[in-house]
């Protein structure tokens, strides 16, 4: 009985399954899809077209540009106006586009929000806007206050302007990349003065803060006490530098050109060399051709002479034999005994080769 009772259960359950159309819930993946989910996306793979979003910059209407006819580029204005990227870039990290706006307007609101923004640390183009410019008569604490951050360092901070702590830490951040773009090595004992810090470990964070934003990028060295720049972020400059500027680029020009007249005389020097091996080169090889010549005529001279001595030997052989009787002399190898005990000569050579 409990026999037939477990058969009737498992045929329901296999009737149940055979007439049910729907997979079941729990189903296990396959292979191929463990596979595919593990193995990263090669570049033959197909890939997922994603929507174009970006935050800072919205798309056009139906992804294509009007003017350019790009297709799922970003809006807005060209991002290389500055020379750099608007967004990551070196030269401008943060455009002041969005508070040029407003300095038409209110141009103290918009040199505030500009000097608090921590990305931003050129500041030429709001100095370029007419209302901007005004200040230095309506309210010249402002407009100095922008100046210093423009061109400014923490040295040449004076007790008139009024900043807060973010307002310092953004100014010290600005002087960094001033102290960076003048000297490879920076010492923190150096820096602390200048930049009004009490302790090596305010320095090393400010300098680590730095990094990380990409204001300036080196390797700090902690048994020295230093940091050791590779690359800074570009400030503006202001009129009084370019002349000083100006005069650096002339001496950068006069040493490249003293270095390229260098190299055109050491290359001039190797281009006479050079031609002076390319024709001892030539002599030894027409000397070369004409001992060859030479050689082949003597080897030649002599092949032909070596006949006539050899027709002449025999013959003088032959005289000897002669003149000697049954009992002459010669060389062993031109007598053969015959039967009447007397010699006989060899026949000489009827083709002339040398008997070698």
């Amino acid at each position: 009985m409990l026999r037939l009772s477990i058969a009737q259960r498992v045929g329901q359950r296999l009737s149940i399954r055979c007439f049910c159309n729907e997979s079941p819930k729990n189903a296990f993946p396959s292979k191929e899809e463990i596979v595919k989910k593990k193995t990263p996306t090669g570049k033959l793979d197909e890939k997922e077209d994603k929507p174009y979003s970006d935050p800072h910059l919205p798309r056009h209407p139906g992804g294509v540009n009007p003017k350019t006819g790009e297709v799922g580029g970003p809006a807005g204005v060209e991002p290389t106006r500055y020379g750099d990227w608007e967004r990551k870039g070196r030269a401008n990290l943060m455009p002041v586009d969005e508070f040029l706006k407003e300095a038409q307007t209110s141009p103290v609101t918009a040199v505030e929000k500009a000097i608090a923004h921590p990305q931003v640390i050129n500041f030429a183009p709001l100095l370029q806007v007419p209302q901007i410019q005004q200040l230095q008569n309506t309210n010249p604490l402002v407009y100095k206050t922008l100046l210093l951050f423009a061109y400014g360092t923490m040295e040449e901070d004076s007790k008139e302007v009024p900043l807060d702590e973010s307002a310092l830490n953004k100014l010290r951040a600005l002087s960094l990349i001033s102290y960076a773009s003048k000297e490879r090595w920076l010492k923190y004992d150096q820096l602390m003065p200048k930049l009004r810090l009490t302790t090596i470990r305010q320095v090393e964070d400010l300098i680590i803060e730095n990094i990380y934003k990409g204001f300036i990028s080196g390797k700090m060295d902690s048994m020295r006490n230093l940091v050791e720049i590779y690359d800074f972020a570009s400030r503006d400059v202001c009129s009084e530098e370019i002349s000083s500027i100006a005069k650096t680029v002339d001496e950068w020009l006069q040493n490249a050109n003293n270095t390229a007249k260098c190299f055109n005389n050491v290359a001039d020097e190797h281009d006479t060399e050079f031609k002076d091996c390319r024709r001892k080169e030539r002599e030894m090889e027409t000397m070369i051709l004409s001992a060859k010549k030479n050689l082949e005529n003597v080897v030649r001279n002599d092949q032909m002479d070596l006949p006539m001595m050899h027709g002449l030997s025999g013959s003088m052989f032959y005289n000897t034999a002669h003149m000697g009787g049954h009992h002459g002399g010669g060389p062993p190898q031109q007598r053969r005994k015959g039967r009447g005990g007397g010699l006989v000569q060899k026949p000489s050579n009827p083709r002339g080769q040398v008997p070698f």
